[in-house]
């Protein structure tokens, strides 16, 4: 597909590379993975993201567009 999700890991590794400013006007920061059923649109689990995820993981979670990233 033409959407990357950057998990912390990868940011991280971006940052030290010194290009993860480059990207960062390009990417969302989601606030949250919502899980729902597929029926009933019941929610079943959240991961939060955006600042809990950089705190927890020292780096943020992005989704961006993969022609942005060229």
């Amino acid at each position: 597909g033409s959407g990357l999700q950057l998990a912390p890991n990868a940011t991280r590794i971006l940052r030290r590379l010194g290009v993860l400013d480059r990207l960062l006007p390009n990417a969302v920061r989601p606030e949250a993975v919502v899980l729902k059923d597929a029926k009933s649109l019941r929610e079943l689990a959240r991961v939060p993201l955006g600042q809990a995820a950089e705190k927890r993981w020292g780096a943020p979670y992005l989704v961006a567009h993969r022609a942005d990233l060229q």
